[in-house]
């Protein structure tokens, strides 16, 4: 049986009972939309939105400085004979350089080693001597590309180191440092001035055979700023760094010979002018620090603020501020993400 036969068996007709079906459905519709309603909530019943988060961007910072540097050079020297004769032979020319480890001059037939140390050597080494002259010898030994350990003591592996030395010069089985054997050099390489010594000329014990440029003493900032961040620090020149002593300078004679073979440097020192000098003055390690939004940061008083990550706070000491992005050290851990915008007040913990 279908509607029809069974609405006209009841007595009504179809159409009213569709009509009356479909009006049962709208209260039903109404009361739904109303319970679903996002409207109809009241804003204290909503679950809080969680603050906007944002991940921290690891930026290592080296707080360079661009600074002007101060050339400070020792007087016009010479290089002296060690020890009488005629002058069999001599490698000089105005404006040549002598190198640590050469043998330009020989006297009496006798190759003559110019030899830079530290500390001057004052007495002749044989074996057994002990003291900072020696050590000094090692350290040189070393630079010039001898195996041997820094001991401070004249033993049987710094013996066969110099007699190396001497044997790369021609002067064989010479194991010991007299002080007939060698000339000094303030600096791994000098510059030469002038040549005093002729060839087949007589010298004696400290006669000037060669006057040489004055050499770098210490090389260092003019001006050190005020506000660095602490740590050890190195000066960066046409590529390459020199770290700096305790005084912000470079004094170290290996580092200075370095500079000097500069063309720049050179030119500084020999111009007979003025000419500034530009280097980076920066730290040797860089910090850990981190750009966030300026937003992130509250409470700040002295460039130091408070960021949060969820409910903790995290101190934090501001290094800059720029386009939008702020530069900060944490003084402890830092945490993967902060609050972008947290509510200012809050106390760091």
């Amino acid at each position: 049986m279908d509607f029809n036969e069974q609405g006209l068996k009841s007595g009504l007709p179809t159409t009213r009972i569709i009509v009356l079906v479909a009006g049962a459905f709208i209260p039903l519709a109404f009361l739904a939309g109303i319970l679903v309603s996002p409207d109809s909530v009241p804003n204290e019943l909503l679950p809080p939105e969680s603050p906007a988060r944002i991940e921290l961007v690891h930026s290592p910072f080296d707080d360079s400085r661009t600074v002007e540097l101060d050339l400070i050079q020792s007087e016009e020297r010479a290089v002296l004979s060690p020890t009488s004769g005629i002058l069999t032979h001599i490698d000089c020319s105005t404006n040549g350089s002598w190198n640590s480890g050469t043998a330009p001059l020989s006297i009496d037939g006798s190759p003559i080693l110019v030899l830079f140390t530290e500390i001057p050597l004052w007495r002749d080494l044989v074996g057994g001597e002990r003291g900072d002259d020696v050590g000094s010898l090692q350290k040189e030994l070393s630079r010039l590309g001898q195996s041997v350990e820094h001991t401070s003591l004249y033993d049987r592996q710094t013996r066969r180191a110099v007699e190396r030395v001497f044997e790369s010069v021609g002067r064989v089985k010479t194991q010991s440092v007299m002080r007939t054997t060698y000339a000094w050099l303030p600096s791994p390489q000098v510059l030469v001035s002038s040549c005093l010594g002729e060839l087949g000329g007589a010298v004696g014990p400290g006669i000037e055979v060669a006057a040489i440029a004055p050499s770098l003493l210490r090389v260092t900032p003019k001006t050190i700023p005020t506000d660095l961040i602490e740590g050890d620090r190195e000066i960066q020149f046409q590529g390459e760094s020199y770290p700096s002593d305790g005084l912000g300078g470079i004094s170290d004679p290996l580092l200075l010979a370095r500079l000097e073979s500069s063309p720049v440097i050179t030119q500084a020192r020999f111009s007979g002018t003025t000419i500034p000098i530009k280097a980076s003055f920066s730290l040797s390690v860089p910090i850990e620090a981190y750009l966030a939004p300026p937003s992130s940061i509250v409470n700040i008083r002295n460039s130091v603020g408070c960021v949060f990550s969820e409910d903790e706070g995290f101190p934090v000491q501001i290094l800059s501020s720029t386009l939008g992005r702020t530069l900060l050290v944490f003084q402890g851990p830092a945490p993967r993400t902060i609050v972008v915008s947290p509510e200012n007040g809050q106390q760091c913990i």
